[in-house]
């Protein structure tokens, strides 16, 4: 009778896997799929148990909310940005004369105003200054002289704080008149111009300022 063998026999008749040089080989592949399986089984999330999950899961929670909290703080941050922004523009266009009218308007809005009191509107000169570190801003310097009662005097000044105008007094003296009850007033002010063209703004020199000063003074 023939016996089925399904070992195979090594060339010196034993086993494979009973020589020495084999059975190392299939221990280091045992080892070495055991030590794979492990760090798999470690490392994946098939490896962590539920609790670990909920940590986990706990925490990017938490991370994703903070992550949101900062970027809602950086939208308040934009927002209020872009109402100062507008705010600029708004006071700008409003309260801001345009330097190449700076002169005539602001004289022709004193002049309502002392129309509006009863003042007498007198000789005025003005000079512009850049503002330092702006390109496209500058002061007026307004030297004015006006003639009436003392009533008409606190109604300019009411009428002056509400102008739609920024004009700033500066100083204010009153002089009584000899040959009159009258006051002889003199007004120092300033205003505000802007270039909105954007050409940088040049002090206006000494002799062009008194040219444009007689052109625009004697006012009566």
């Amino acid at each position: 009778m023939f016996r089925l063998n399904n070992r195979r026999p090594s060339s010196n008749g034993r086993l494979w896997w009973r020589e020495p040089r084999s059975r190392a080989w299939l221990l280091v592949l045992v080892l070495a799929g055991a030590n794979v399986v492990t760090a798999v089984v470690s490392g994946g999330p098939w490896g962590s148990s539920s609790e670990q999950l909920l940590r986990r899961r706990s925490q990017l929670d938490r991370q994703l909310r903070e992550r949101r909290k900062v970027v809602d703080q950086l939208e308040q941050v934009l927002a209020r940005l872009d109402q100062a922004r507008a705010q600029h523009h708004e006071f700008v266009n409003r309260y801001l004369i345009d330097r190449s009218e700076v002169a005539s308007a602001t004289l022709a809005e004193l002049k309502r105003l002392a129309d509006q009191s009863g003042l007498k509107l007198l000789e005025h000169t003005f000079e512009v200054q850049p503002v330092e570190g702006s390109q496209n801003l500058a002061t007026l310097a307004i030297n004015g002289n006006y003639r009436g009662n003392y009533s008409q005097l606190v109604r300019f000044v009411e009428l002056l704080d509400r102008s739609d105008k920024l004009l700033i007094l500066d100083t204010l003296t009153a002089s009584p008149e000899q040959s009159s009850q009258e006051l002889k007033i003199n007004a120092k002010l300033y205003a505000l111009a802007v270039d909105r063209a954007g050409v940088a703004i040049q002090p206006i020199a000494q002799a062009q300022a008194g040219q444009a000063e007689a052109s625009v003074g004697g006012v009566r």
